[in-house]
């Protein structure tokens, strides 16, 4: 968003991004002195809107213009950071972990993405920059295709997942070389890196088992609301069960290799 942008006071400062999709799945950006036009249509397709917590008029849009539920509004711009997936009549609101996304690369900070989505509107805001929504920014202006909502969301967080993944994958590397050391008797003191790895693998495995508990509780509740978005959070529920064992056994490696070097 450019200067100008961020010093008027119009409704849409603070949206950082605007999307039409087609039903096809092709999308088209929505200018922003078109975005409360684009609301207002009831034709097919959907839109998305992506928001800059840190902009505090981006509240105000929030509060004030945001077309979702008292209850979406509140997830959308409250302080509450645990994470959550309910759902609110016709809408699936939810606050979910990501990763911040600092110089063009997933960090390690875990940051928080809310959400708010019906069958026409997704309405994503952050705090802070974040990986998944921007990856996926990038396959919409590559010409990537996201027919629904859901699909959308389902990519936003199969994303979070693969990050999680590589992440565990140069966490295991540490480990391999902390390991050789400690199995060769080398000098070389490792207790630092290895109490990084297991510091790390907690902090992730946190995350991943509430959002696997949320996933697995809300799935009956929404096999009756939405049978395709059932479908979806099944998937990446079987995809975080695997990952959550995965950073499980790194947990313990580097809970062994510790007591090792003692």
């Amino acid at each position: 968003m450019d200067r100008r942008d961020l010093a008027d006071a119009t409704p849409v400062t603070g949206i950082v991004w605007a999307y039409r999709f087609r039903p096809d799945g092709e999308a088209e950006i929505i200018p922003n002195d078109k975005i409360e036009t684009a609301l207002a249509e009831h034709g097919a397709g959907w839109v998305w809107l992506h928001l800059a917590l840190a902009d505090t008029r981006c509240r105000t849009w929030i509060t004030q213009h945001a077309p979702v539920s008292e209850l979406a509004r509140e997830v959308l711009a409250g302080p509450d950071r645990h994470l959550r997936l309910d759902i609110l009549g016709s809408e699936v609101v939810g606050v979910l972990p990501d990763l911040h996304q600092e110089f063009g690369q997933p960090g390690e900070d875990l940051v928080r993405v809310r959400f708010v989505m019906t069958e026409r509107l997704l309405v994503t805001a952050r705090q802070r920059p974040v990986h998944s929504i921007e990856i996926n920014r990038r396959a919409i202006e590559s010409g990537k295709r996201f027919p629904t909502a859901i699909s959308f969301l389902d990519a936003v967080i199969d994303q979070f997942a693969d990050a999680i993944g590589r992440m565990a994958e140069k966490l295991g590397d540490e480990l391999d070389h902390a390991e050789d050391h400690v199995m060769h008797d080398e000098p070389s003191d490792e207790r630092q890196r290895i109490g990084r790895v297991r510091l790390q693998a907690v902090r992730v495995h946190r995350q991943l088992a509430q959002l696997r508990s949320m996933f697995h509780r809300l799935e009956p509740r929404l096999i009756a609301h939405n049978a395709i978005i059932a479908g979806a959070i099944r998937a990446l529920t079987q995809k975080l069960d695997a990952l959550d064992n995965e950073v499980g056994s790194l947990h313990e490696r580097a809970r062994l290799l510790l007591e090792t070097r003692r």
